[in-house]
Order: structure tokens, then C-alpha cells, then sequence
């Protein structure tokens, strides 16, 4: 699964939610990942902490569903680092980590099953 979305885009998707499951102080470690569904062209990222929830959604251009959860502290540092809104922000999912790029630079950062994602979606 690969997509492309607009820098603005992405920290309306995931800073909040980023910003939530990074501040968790529980010992799940399922909860240092956001949870990130693509279905019907509309992206829908969860981030909790088990004592607040926050979810956003956008339409962005994905021709396949898709759920994963990653991580959210290298997410949220790769992701708030940039300013330049001209580049969008490219997405390389594999079997254990994303790519994302953004120009030159670019993150690979760790995702797992859905599954180990025990909130209500």
C-alpha cells in the first residue's frame, strides 16, 4: 500500500493523535502506536492513552483499504520537523514498517498488526 498526501494534510491527521498514545504512562506498549484505517478514500487515525481518545479523519487519495497501527513517537517527530507545504508526504508500507518520505529526507518507522490494537475502532 503506497500513498501520497499533503504535508497540512498529515498533521491534521496525525499530531493530536501522535501527541496522545506519545504521552501514554501505561505499560501497554500497544498504545505507543496510533491506530491508521484507509477505507473508501477517507483515512481515519486513533491515538489513546486509555484515559483520552482522539480521532481524526480526511479524504486523501488511497485506491485500496488498508489498517495498521505505527508508531507514534517517530511519526509525530518526522512528521512535526517540517514546513515546506510544496512536498507532500509519501507513504511505503511493508510487512513491519512504513517509509515515509518528504523531498530528500525520509523515516522508516515501525507499524504491527491491528490486532494488538485492543480499542474500539
Amino acid at each position: 500500500m503506497n500513498f501520497s498526501i499533503s504535508l497540512s494534510t498529515a498533521k491534521h491527521l496525525f499530531v493530536d493523535a501522535c501527541g496522545v498514545a506519545n504521552g501514554s504512562k501505561c505499560n501497554i506498549s500497544a498504545l505507543d502506536y496510533i491506530h491508521v484505517s484507509l477505507i473508501g478514500g477517507i483515512a481515519e487515525v486513533l491515538g489513546t492513552d486509555t484515559q483520552s481518545i482522539v480521532r481524526q479523519s480526511s479524504p486523501i487519495d488511497a485506491f485500496e483499504d488498508y489498517e495498521i497501527c505505527i508508531k507514534a513517537k517517530k511519526l509525530n517527530t518526522f512528521i512535526s520537523s517540517f514546513t515546506d507545504e510544496s512536498k507532500p508526504l509519501k507513504f511505503q508500507f511493508d510487512e513491519d514498517k512504513v517509509i515515509v518520505k518528504h523531498g530528500r529526507s525520509r523515516a522508516s518507522i515501525a507499524t504491527m498488526s491491528c490486532d494488538s490494537y485492543n480499542v474500539m475502532r
